[in-house]
């Protein structure tokens, strides 16, 4: 019980993962040497503004096995970005569609139970740019946020448990973005959602109902910068 609990709470939750922040100081530091080498060059990069379209994957996980930190639990906000040019601004729909299935150990039971989870986080916003300097580039803008988690989880023919819950929500988000070689940028972002939404918690043994509920839920989303996205312009 106290488990499940736990897991509908997961998706309000910003599990903080201190080895994502590491490799971000390390980045960085990293772009701060390669920004201070190229001060005496009179190149400009206002790249990402002129091309119209620009399409970003998560590179997370990537970038933390080749710095040895495997950090492939890392809860990013989302796996794939689009944005596109709109005059002075810029409008953005990502999207993070993730299927986990695993067995794990359940304390409760004493025994090994079949877990299976499906996230769907689409956002869809409008943002501004403000050029920094050269190479880097920084952006603020808002965001609407669609949310959808599902956790199945049985035990033999015994046990079902369901958690289900659905959530949208509107805040700011902030960007910064650092242009690696023309056409190419990576990019980390922060953003504050309110959220709002309805979780529904089924339970049944032994094919009969023990537990059948539904809450609204509201709750505010922090995310700070530990994701790393790579964005290709064209």
């Amino acid at each position: 019980m106290k488990d499940g609990i736990l897991k509908q709470w997961r998706i309000w939750s910003y599990r903080l993962n201190l080895k994502s922040p590491i490799l971000i100081m390390g980045l960085a530091l990293m772009i701060c040497f390669d920004v201070q080498s190229q001060q005496d060059s009179s190149h400009s990069s206002t790249r990402s503004a002129v091309y119209k379209n620009q399409l970003g994957f998560n590179v997370t996980n990537i970038f933390a096995n080749a710095f040895s930190l495997n950090s492939n639990d890392n809860s990013s906000p989302y796996g794939l970005i689009y944005r596109h040019r709109l005059d002075s601004k810029f409008l953005r729909i990502s999207a993070d569609l993730n299927l986990r299935k695993n067995t794990e150990f359940d304390p409760n039971f004493n025994r090994v139970r079949d877990l299976t989870e499906h996230f769907v986080n689409l956002r869809l916003g409008l943002e501004w740019q403000n050029v920094i300097q050269p190479k880097f580039n920084f952006y603020y803008g808002a965001d609407l946020i669609l949310r959808a988690d599902t956790e199945n989880a049985s035990l033999d023919n015994s046990f079902f448990s369901s958690d289900r819950l659905y959530a949208i929500g509107l805040g700011p988000t902030f960007r910064l973005e650092y242009e690696i070689i023309p056409r190419v940028f990576i990019q980390t972002e922060a953003s504050l959602y309110g959220l709002v939404g309805k979780n529904r918690k089924k339970i049944l043994l032994n094919g009969m109902t023990f537990e059948d509920t539904s809450n609204n839920l509201s709750q505010v989303s922090l995310s700070i910068p530990s994701t790393i996205l790579l964005l290709i312009s064209f």
